[in-house]
């Protein structure tokens, strides 16, 4: 787990400036506190940031095969590392370390590019070959470590974290407004390809990149699971298959040189993470989030004690309360753009104690719910698949006889392919974003464009019904800034890896192959995740299984406390901000945000956490502000009205 940055000046006739790759490199000393390392050779420069996870001794980079022809920085870890040394050295390969970085130099001399399909593994990482003199980035399957790049002056810059890419000197803070509109229509962040910073782009998953001496850029997705072939095997049989599946990926992602433990939410992924790491492992170590001035009952948090004493885990608990969101900043500057998950700052929160306690790496149980549609929308999906159907018997025309109006424009929508019907929703959000939100000057950027993303992404599966296709936009997409983004830049601001055994590509290529009615069973919420509970019977107990699903800190309702508790800070620092200052947004609609009823809450709640995403991204990245110079939403006395 690591850092990295490099620079390849293929149209400069001077070397590349260590001193401003070492500027970039230390913006991610966070990713890596533990040891740098550079390579510098005329038009190239490679840097890294060491956390010391595998090999502790002898694994430095920037690394290099025998003759120094081919160099690596590498952030990430190759599971199977071990099987595919075996393999190398039996075809001749030496090696000097023990690490799994230089597993990769090797398979990238016997394979080429084609070494991807070899890795199992969460990766990011940029090889300099130095006899083609071509640079070859490339990013895991599902993005779970992540990978920005710009071209700028006939130079090529890549880094893990945007925040390195801003110390290169030829570079000037921008606003991508394509990147706003994004954010404003997929909720939550500015998916990849895009981002906030004009000119900085981030690496797809699934994707690599290879920079060639004359410039030419080639890049190319390397992987999709096929949704096609769908397997005829007994419910038993497949069952069985997903065990030692879910087996596998556990016992691998507990090779570690270093302290290693478990993330324990009480649910019936982390659950069943624990229960197969306890089979090898005496003593695990978990921890668990709960949250103190919730006005739920935190039930999870809970469930999560008795997980632990069923197992016999050495349990710790922490505890986040609301006092705890004037910490926004601190998200926003781990993510280097606006982001509106508050998720983000729990993993911050928690995998800061889970540091501090001496532990390093965390398996946690992301995952099943985009892959086996663990959530509701799981049977939602069915229903709207039926209905997709029978609309499509009737001819388009007999619906313009209806009234204009919410019915119609729904049976409308169900009339459309599965891409167009989703994608219609994103535009439809981000319309409405536009027209209340924005000023008059804003309003005149049209982007027709801003759904085809999720239609891209959608067609990419292939697959045959609306599940499949939204499962694999959900994974690699809509949901993704929740499962990777989220998590890697949440809890490698505290240089700490967290490995997720259900992402593993071979689990996500067999629940591609499973008939829909393995995965969502009847019209329920209780069907859905089907195989998975089925799989874990032997395991985790049945009340655990059975339990309604819940999200990550879902008894700590911070819309309320945005708007209500803290609504007259959260007013005045959106109405004081830039963006109302600036004439971007419009200031009578914001302050309609904080005029709801309770049924408007959630939703107006969420509106106001991207506002505060916004405002804090701009004054720390186009102001220069310090995070902690953003004094927001502060405990005061009594209830602000």
């Amino acid at each position: 787990m690591c850092g990295i940055c490099g620079i390849y000046d293929y149209g400069g006739q001077e070397p590349v400036d260590k001193e401003v790759l070492v500027k970039m490199n230390s913006r991610l000393i966070h990713r890596g506190p533990e040891g740098e390392g550079y390579y510098m050779k005329e038009k190239v420069g490679l840097a890294h940031r060491r956390l010391k996870i595998i090999d502790v001794e002898t694994g430095d980079q920037p690394m290099s095969n025998e003759d120094e022809s081919i160099w690596i920085v590498f952030n990430g870890m190759i599971y199977n590392y071990m099987e595919l040394r075996e393999n190398l050295e039996n075809k001749g390969h030496r090696f000097k370390t023990k690490s799994d970085t230089e597993v990769i130099i090797h398979l990238y001399e016997e394979h080429g590019t084609q070494c991807l399909d070899y890795l199992r593994g969460m990766f990011a990482f940029g090889i300099w070959d130095e006899r083609e003199e071509k640079l070859f980035l490339a990013r895991d399957r599902v993005g779970k470590k992540p990978l920005v790049y710009m071209e700028l002056n006939g130079k090529f810059v890549f880094a893990s974290e945007i925040k390195a890419l801003l110390e290169f000197p030829e570079y000037r803070v921008d606003v991508d407004w394509f990147g706003v509109a994004l954010f404003f229509a997929y909720d939550y962040w500015i998916p990849w390809p895009y981002s906030i910073f004009k000119g900085i782009r981030k690496l797809e998953p699934g994707t690599f990149l290879i920079v060639h001496k004359n410039g030419r850029i080639r890049k190319e997705k390397y992987w999709v699971p096929n949704f096609h072939v769908k397997s005829k095997a007994k419910d038993e049989e497949l069952i069985e298959d997903l065990y030692c599946l879910i087996d596998e990926s556990v016992r691998l992602r507990l090779r570690s040189d270093v302290p290693l433990g478990a993330l324990l939410s009480g649910g019936v992924d982390s659950s069943s993470v624990v229960a197969i790491t306890r089979d090898y492992i005496p003593e695990v170590s978990t921890f668990s989030l709960g949250f103190g001035d919730g006005e739920k009952v935190d039930e999870e948090f809970i469930r999560a004690k008795k997980i632990s004493s069923r197992f016999k885990t050495k349990h710790h608990e922490v505890i986040f309360t609301s006092g705890h969101l004037k910490y926004l900043p601190i998200m926003i500057l781990n993510h280097d753009e606006p982001f509106a998950n508050i998720t983000s700052l729990y993993i911050w929160f928690l995998t800061k104690f889970v540091k501090e306690s001496g532990t390093t790496v965390i398996l946690s149980g992301n995952g099943p719910d985009e892959v086996f549609l663990g959530y509701s929308s799981g049977y939602r999906l069915k229903i709207e698949e039926i209905i997709h159907e029978v609309i499509q018997i009737f001819p388009k025309e007999i619906f313009s006889i209806l009234p204009d109006g919410a019915l119609k424009e729904r049976i409308l929508r169900r009339s459309l392919p599965y891409h167009k019907m989703l994608s219609s929703g994103i535009r439809k959000k981000f319309n409405d974003n536009i027209s209340r939100l924005f000023s008059p000057e804003m309003t005149q950027l049209q982007y027709e464009c801003i759904g085809d993303l999720l239609e891209r992404v959608y067609l990419e599966s292939q697959s045959q019904n609306l599940l499949d296709g939204y499962s694999y936009s959900a994974l690699m997409l809509t949901y993704a800034h929740g499962l990777t983004a989220n998590t890697d830049a949440s809890a490698m601001a505290n240089a700490v890896e967290i490995r997720s055994p259900f992402l593993d590509h071979k689990i996500i290529e067999f629940a591609a192959s499973l008939p829909v009615n393995m995965k969502v069973k009847g019209f329920s919420e209780k069907g859905c995740k089907y195989i998975v509970k089925k799989t874990m019977e032997r395991k985790v107990p049945k009340k655990i299984l059975d339990v309604k699903k819940f999200g990550f800190g879902y008894n700590i309702l911070w819309p309320d406390l945005l708007l209500r508790k803290y609504g007259a800070q959260t007013r005045q620092f959106l109405l004081q901000g830039e963006w109302i200052k600036s004439r971007l947004l419009r200031k009578d609609y914001v302050e309609g945000l904080f005029a709801c009823s309770n049924r408007e809450l959630a939703k107006n709640g969420m509106q106001v956490l991207r506002l505060l995403a916004l405002e804090i991204w701009f004054q720390i990245y186009v102001l220069n502000k310090r995070s902690e110079e953003i004094g927001i939403l502060q405990e005061s006395n009594g209830t602000d009205k």
